[in-house]
């Protein structure tokens, strides 16, 4: 919805009562919409130039829970394109974000896991899969991870999230290349 950000008059009301009506369905629109959630932002003038004024609501909390977590959190399209990540995966690899968004995925992974990886993400749309494979992080380091892999949908939008594990240093990295069993 687009409003207008031009001055006016606060004394001066319209000269007609189809006027006031009309006003008043246009605030009633935009109450519609702040209610509906389709608001975000709404931007005010005053003396001091235009405010903007958001909305907090509950992803607030998550997108602060998501980006202080310390393991590495991607969101990708279908065709596995990085959509969005926390700086943990940039800290991970070693590598800005700037040069991680849109990006795909298969970019970061030791070409030797892609099979593993692939299956993984292809099961993945069917329900949760997990899967230990090598990341290449700066400098080609080869990073051991374990992936946990999920479809969601918001909205109209279809993703696939991941959870990523740093296994350097880990018991549980040792245990998966030396299964005993």
């Amino acid at each position: 919805m687009k409003v207008s950000t031009k001055k006016k008059d606060k004394f001066k009301m319209p000269g007609t009562q189809e006027e006031l009506l009309e006003r008043l369905k246009i605030a009633e629109d935009i109450v519609q919409a702040i209610k509906n959630g389709e608001v975000d932002a709404v931007v005010t003038e005053t003396d001091k130039g235009l405010k903007v004024n958001t909305f907090h609501n509950a992803d607030i909390s998550y997108c602060v829970f998501y980006e202080r977590m310390s393991e590495a959190a991607v969101t990708l399209s279908y065709d596995e394109v990085i959509l969005f990540t926390n700086n943990a995966f940039s800290r991970l690899l070693e590598i800005p974000l700037n040069n991680i968004f849109l990006s795909n995925f298969t970019k970061f992974i030791y070409e030797k896991d892609i099979k593993t990886y692939k299956k993984m993400i292809n099961n993945s749309l069917y329900f949760t899969d997990r899967a230990v494979i090598r990341l290449e992080g700066k400098r080609n380091q080869l990073i051991p991870v374990r992936i946990s892999a999920k479809k969601a949908e918001i909205e109209d939008l279809k993703i696939i999230t991941l959870m990523i594990t740093d296994l350097r240093n880990t018991v549980d990295y040792a245990e998966s290349m030396n299964p005993e069993e």
